[in-house]
């Protein structure tokens, strides 16, 4: 399968990414070891990040707590249809922590590779996705931010956290995801 028949099948799930957002997350989590998601809602991007990984030997991780967040007009999900839409395009569906990032990051010791944050979308809570799960990115590992250019409390919790925190390299723009590289402070 190619890489864009692989984004094509991912969004044949209902998706609340782009076209050029699908493409720069494949991109991004094409690495092995652990990969990480905040936020899979009814499992594109967990589509994407697994096919991208898949020759790599990646173990994917996904956090949900299948609450909406407040302001959200698109309809909740649930674990079962997460579950049951990448059965239905014939993928396995990866470890799930059904909780808040905030009790997973506490239940997750391993080093990540590739984190994926796309949860809830406010100030306080990204900035608390941030502060919480990038000290488990191993160097060399890549984050990538979803709705960095269309949620302002993505864009104003990422910039004020990358204006503090060294050792992360900006590696890309593309749609509105953002791609970091964690490099030695």
């Amino acid at each position: 399968m190619t890489h864009a028949s692989e984004i094509d099948l991912a969004r044949s799930i209902p998706c609340m990414l782009f076209w050029e957002d699908c493409e720069y997350l494949y991109e991004l989590a094409q690495v092995g070891g652990n990969l990480v998601e905040l936020g899979c809602w009814k499992g594109c991007s967990t589509a994407i990040i697994l096919q991208a990984t898949q020759p790599f030997g990646g173990h994917l991780t996904s956090v949900d707590c299948f609450v909406p967040f407040p302001g959200n007009h698109w309809e909740a999900a649930t674990a079962d249809e997460w579950r049951d839409q990448l059965l239905g395009i014939g993928l396995t569906p990866p470890e799930l922590l059904e909780m808040t990032s905030q009790k997973a990051s506490a239940k997750y010791y391993n080093w990540i590779d590739f984190l994926f944050i796309d949860a809830s979308h406010g100030y306080e809570q990204v900035l608390n996705d941030l502060e919480l799960w990038t000290p488990k990115v191993k160097v060399g590992g890549r984050l990538a931010m979803h709705d960095y250019g269309s949620h302002p409390g993505v864009r104003l919790a990422a910039d004020e956290w990358l204006a503090k925190e060294k050792g992360w390299e900006r590696i890309g723009l593309k749609g509105i995801v953002l791609g970091l590289r964690k490099n030695d402070p």
